[in-house]
């Protein structure tokens, strides 16, 4: 213990953070993303009966799955001011193409983050292969057939966040292999929403501070099931003129 007359002496040091230390944080869609449009297919099929209009024999896994990592790719393009000519085209489209409300909740989380404390800013980078990255057309197609299921109980919100800043506490989570990792503790519900993007590799500034643990992909799958059922067949759901309204220009 350091007595007491010796820390009086320094009582009126200040303490600073150096620079702020950017991280650039490379993700990749997980297998998480495939099971969300497995389970979100099921759902156009289960409420397909009653639908006034619906093209949903034509739509696969594949074709969710591939649209899902678009509109993450997107997301990550307008966080980071991006004005690169493959992006420009879905600019417009990011104002009113439907996403599926618990993607949703994982596109508000990513984005640029500050860490205060430690000085750190996150600024999120995405992989997507050219095969998963959906036209235009074929983007405002899918978003055509999910908006058709709205008026069956279907839960989306239209168009992406807005606000190009993401949560601190998504930010910071590694998932790595099977498990996700943070040097924060927060809401576990970060460490579910942060398992839909695997980490490229681990971070050279955080890597070794991530010592908790806030789950496991494989516990997480069997999750999505029952959030997609719980989201669009509850009333309270939030849809067009509830969630995302805050994130308009």
């Amino acid at each position: 213990m350091i007595s007491s007359q010796l820390q009086s002496q320094f009582k009126d040091e200040k303490l600073l953070n150096t620079s702020v230390v950017v991280c650039r944080v490379d993700y990749k869609s997980s297998e998480l993303v495939n099971v969300l449009a497995s389970k979100v297919l099921a759902e156009l099929h289960r409420m397909a009966p009653y639908a006034s209009y619906s093209d949903v024999e034509s739509m696969s896994v594949d074709d969710l799955r591939k649209y899902f990592n678009t509109l993450i790719w997107m997301r990550v393009n307008h966080c980071n001011d991006c004005y690169d000519q493959t992006y420009k085209p879905y600019k417009a489209l990011s104002r009113y193409l439907a996403v599926p409300v618990l993607l949703y909740q994982v596109l508000l989380g990513l984005g640029r983050a500050y860490d205060d404390e430690f000085n750190i800013e996150f600024r999120p980078a995405y992989t997507i292969p050219q095969e998963d990255l959906l036209s235009t057309d074929e983007m405002e197609s899918v978003s055509s057939v999910l908006r058709s299921f709205e008026g069956s109980g279907l839960k989306v919100v239209y168009g992406l966040p807005r606000d190009k800043t993401g949560e601190l506490d998504f930010m910071a989570i590694s998932h790595l292999g099977n498990e996700v990792l943070s040097y924060r503790k927060g809401h576990p519900v970060y460490g579910f929403l942060a398992a839909f993007l695997n980490t490229l590799e681990l971070n050279e500034v955080t890597g070794t501070m991530c010592r908790i643990l806030y789950g496991y992909e494989s516990d997480y799958r069997y999750r999505i099931d029952r959030l997609v059922s719980l989201i669009n067949h509850t009333e309270s759901g939030q849809s067009r003129d509830g969630v995302g309204d805050e994130y308009e220009d």
